[in-house]
């Protein structure tokens, strides 16, 4: 476009000249193109300039106008394309615009899928055209290693064919192939890494001809051991550790210094996760299935931060399981989706969540009581810092009546108080008469409620013979609240309190005439507090979709040292696939098969 514009301007410059001779030379070149271009001889073997004054006005006036037309058409066509471009770079700019949205979009899919913005829409297993992978010829590989060191072989012989049945016990292996594979092995203290052989015969099945071999499943190609996985999972739920501190501590403990493959990589240790996400999910339903049916369930939530958002993370804790679930919400609809028709007890704090559920509910005492004790405190301080601003005022206004000075001190003397008006000091004994009035009445509350565990009437270990009803406590309450707004509530905290037991009423009591039931949700509070540690190491989550296997797997931990099991044993089964021995071995009822569909039976019978 540049060079184009150039050439119009040099070719107005040209014509403005007037000289007719350029005209006569530029068609004598003409001519010589065309007679060389037709092998013949030039017309014009030689055209002398011509002078400008012999040329004659009525042969050049046609030629000029000619050209002038010509660029003027020149200067149209060139409108017309400035045109087109100012097009298309409007247009240019709005699919700019669009992509940025478009990516903007779909930023959270692409973080949950773990890629990065230059990858959306590419293949990451295939190689650049033209582009040899991996490290340069010549350099060391940094691939698996096989393990010099052998400690144990493991032969895989078959006796039945897996793909038709037909046994194999006559047949004698064609070949055979080894894999090495590095495990960890369990001592009676610690444990040790090993490396295994495995023999792996082929045969050729005589009944449907076909070359067969022992199948492992998800460890068919793998290099480490389910020993080495599932020590990986135990420390990542019960050590609180990342991902970074869990192969720190495997270099420092398994490394050998002459294979530096031997220990696995963060990526190996996200895709377990992810291979074992359907056994775990298995377990996990179960895990749900087993909450609804039970009698009561402690329930509480606390914040998970998500790639810069905040999501919460629920945990429910029966007699059986312990239950994590992470959502984006800490609303009804989360808590709903887990005690939908739930007939059992539900154990809570006082969010407002867990108001609309139908089902029976305690509410904890426990944090009533500490919200008292944190009244009785504050309430208590204050009045003591009050008392002390009198005492310091009423000795300094004694000391300069009596015309004396206190005892000397080494270094800065301290700041005389400033003298106070009546007024001042009529208003701070009004304070500290309001904040001892504040600690008798959170005092007299705090008592009132402890009773729960105490070994009176009201405990919820005492016999529930000897218990009171649930209409006693409530009345007892009622009078306990009636006479301190007799002589008035001391300050908004506990009018705030007050409020909460006058709303709340009968399921502060529910454990009463219930055998069991606690009054506090200290069980939920305890499974959700290894958790919080875990945030404070990790101090953010990015993939939702691991984020929630790991859920999964902290339900499994907790579940397991509740029944005092051993949980390498119980993730050793998971990884094996092994979920309805591994439900047994918890307790719980294993998922029967949907029966057959009877249209789908009729269909194939027919």
């Amino acid at each position: 476009m540049v060079a184009f514009t150039f050439f119009l301007k040099k070719l107005k410059r040209y014509i403005t000249r007037g000289t007719d001779n350029a005209v006569h030379v530029a068609h004598a070149q003409l001519l010589r193109v065309m007679s060389s271009s037709l092998d013949q001889e030039p017309i014009l073997e030689h055209v002398p300039p011509v002078p400008a004054e012999t040329s004659s006005p009525a042969t050049a006036a046609p030629e000029k106008d000619v050209l002038v037309q010509r660029v003027q058409e020149l200067e149209e066509e060139t409108v017309k394309l400035k045109q087109k471009n100012m097009a298309m770079q409007e247009k240019n700019r709005k699919m700019k615009e669009n992509i940025e949205a478009y990516h903007a979009k779909h930023k959270q899919a692409r973080r949950a899928a773990g890629m990065k913005r230059s990858d959306a829409g590419t293949t990451r297993d295939v190689p650049a055209k033209n582009k040899r992978s991996g490290k340069p010829r010549g350099k060391k590989g940094g691939g698996y290693k096989v393990p010099s060191r052998i400690d144990r072989v493991v032969e895989w012989p078959l006796d039945t064919c897996p793909r038709c049945g037909a046994p194999l016990k006559g047949c004698k292996p064609l070949d055979h192939r080894e894999h090495v594979i590095i495990d960890a092995k369990t001592l009676d203290r610690g444990t040790q890494i090993e490396h295994v052989k495995h023999v792996i015969c082929r045969y050729r099945c005589p009944g449907c001809h076909q070359l067969v071999a022992k199948h492992f499943g998800k460890l068919n190609h793998a290099h480490y051991g389910l020993g080495l996985i599932s020590l990986a999972m135990e420390e990542r739920v019960a050590r609180h550790g990342s991902w970074e501190e869990i192969r720190g501590t495997f270099v420092r403990f398994f490394h050998d210094p002459e294979n530096l493959t031997s220990i696995p990589t963060i990526e190996a240790f996200l895709d377990w996760m992810e291979k074992w996400e359907p056994e775990i999910r298995v377990v996990y339903d179960a895990f749900v299935a087993a909450v609804r049916g039970t009698e009561f369930a402690n329930v509480d939530e606390t914040g998970l931060p998500m790639d810069g958002s905040n999501w919460w993370l629920w945990v429910v804790v029966t007699a059986n399981v312990v239950l994590f679930k992470v959502s984006e919400s800490r609303g009804h609809d989360t808590i709903k989706e887990m005690f939908e028709g739930y007939k059992g007890i539900l154990i809570s704090d006082f969010w407002s969540a867990y108001n609309k559920l139908s089902a029976e509910q305690q509410k904890c005492l426990a944090h009533l009581v500490k919200d008292l004790r944190v009244i009785a405190a504050e309430a208590g301080a204050k009045g003591e810092k009050g008392q002390k601003m009198l005492d310091a005022c009423d000795a300094a206004v004694k000391a300069a009546m009596a015309g004396t000075t206190g005892p000397k001190r080494r270094g800065r003397q301290p700041k005389a108080p400033e003298p106070m008006t009546d007024e001042q000091h009529r208003a701070i004994e009004e304070d500290i008469a309001r904040h001892a009035k504040a600690v008798r009445q959170a005092i007299r509350l705090h008592d009132f409620f402890c009773k729960a565990w105490e070994n009176g009437d009201m405990g919820w270990k005492t016999p529930l013979d000897d218990r009171i009803t649930i209409k006693e406590a409530m009345r007892r309450m009622r009078v306990l609240f009636a006479e301190i707004r007799a002589e008035g509530v001391a300050t908004p905290d506990i009018e705030r309190l007050l409020k909460r037991g006058e709303k709340f009423g009968r399921k502060l009591f529910t454990y009463l005439e219930h055998e069991g039931i606690p009054p506090d949700n200290n069980r939920a509070e305890r499974a959700i507090r290894p958790f919080v540690v875990q945030r404070k190491v990790s101090g953010n989550f990015v993939n939702p979709f691991l984020t929630e296997i790991y859920a999964m797997l902290l339900s499994l931990y907790h579940t397991a040292l509740n029944k005092k099991l051993k949980v390498r044993d119980v993730f050793r089964l998971l990884l094996e696939q092994d979920t309805d021995g591994l439900l047994q071995l918890l307790g719980l009822p294993v998922p029967q098969p949907a029966p057959p569909d009877p249209a789908t039976t009729l269909l194939v019978n027919a």
